[in-house]
This record gives structure tokens, sequence and C-alpha cells, in this order.
């Protein structure tokens, strides 16, 4: 129609930032419409790559090792990196130091996931007594449904939902 196409032309083009994950680029779209394309960058892939734990052929080239460790860091997929990286041929560590350095970390998320478990336990615990009903939102519990270990992503706190009800005394059970 006539008005959504003097609306279309009025609206400006996307001008994405570039993210760590991938490039952005502009392209056209139905009906000529100026539209935001998506490319990933090979940090990312190798990432991905890892995560989805594929054996690797040879040691990965032209890697940016700095983006790829920020943006590992930023989306804290490390731990299924690291599972991955378990798979992989000695040869290819050694290539990659970054790597290396991952897959030594794994002890450590492997204790913070089990302090975050213990935590929950305790807050339901005590919400049980209280008779608070609560829901457990992401974290280790998301971690051991989807990949049957909680290490397997890293969370840095613990997301409870609780009824409108019985807010304040939830937040009386955790003071």
């Amino acid at each position: 129609t006539r008005s959504s196409r003097s609306s279309a032309a009025k609206r400006k083009p996307l001008h994405p930032r570039p993210s760590a994950w991938g490039v952005f680029t502009e392209g056209i779209g139905l009906n000529n419409e100026l539209i935001a394309c998506y490319q990933v960058t090979e940090e990312t892939r190798l990432m991905l790559r890892l995560a989805l734990r594929e054996r690797l052929p040879q040691a990965p080239e032209g890697i940016d090792w700095d983006t790829f460790r920020e943006t590992m860091d930023k989306h804290r997929i490390y731990p299924l990196v690291i599972r991955g990286l378990r798979q992989q041929d000695p040869g290819i560590l050694k290539a990659c130091p970054v790597l290396e350095k991952y897959r030594d970390r794994q002890g450590y998320y492997t204790m913070e996931s089990f302090k975050r478990i213990r935590a929950l336990a305790e807050i339901a615990a005590a919400f049980d007594k209280e008779g608070i009903r609560m829901l457990s939102m992401k974290g280790p519990l998301l971690s051991m449904d989807l990949y049957g270990d909680p290490s397997m992503r890293h969370s840095r706190d613990l997301d409870l939902l609780v009824s409108e009800a019985d807010y304040f005394g939830a937040c009386q059970c955790l003071l």
C-alpha cells in the first residue's frame, strides 16, 4: 500500500555497531528496504565449533585471540568451550595458548557452580519453611537441564521468581 511505502521511505537506515559476535552489514531486503545482515566472525565460528564439541582438523589460523577471549568472557560460554577443548589434539592446543589457558580453568568453574547450587538449596529450604513458593530461573539448574552438568553455564548470581504476595517474606528470608 502507498502508506506503508511512504513510512518505509521515511525510516532511517539501520547502522548497528559491530559487536564481538560479528559484524553487521547493510543489504537490500523485501520491497527494496534497507536491512541489516549479520556476518559471523572467525572468532565466533571457532567458539561455536568448540562449544558444539566439533573436532578441529588443524590449529585455527587468522584468529584475533584478544577478540576471542573478550567475546568468550562477555558471553560466559567458556565452560562449553572448555568441554570442546578436552576433545582436541594436544598439538592444536599448543598452537593456541589462549585455549590452553581456558582449559585449565574448568576446576574453578565447577567449584563456583557447586557453591551456587548449595546456596540455592539453602534458600529453597528457608523459603519452604516459611511456605514461600519460588522458581529458580537460569543458572545452575538450567545448566543441569541443558547439559547434565551445572558447570557448563557459568552464572554470577541466582535468579529467583516469587509471587508478588510472597515478595516481602522472601526478602526477610534472604536477610
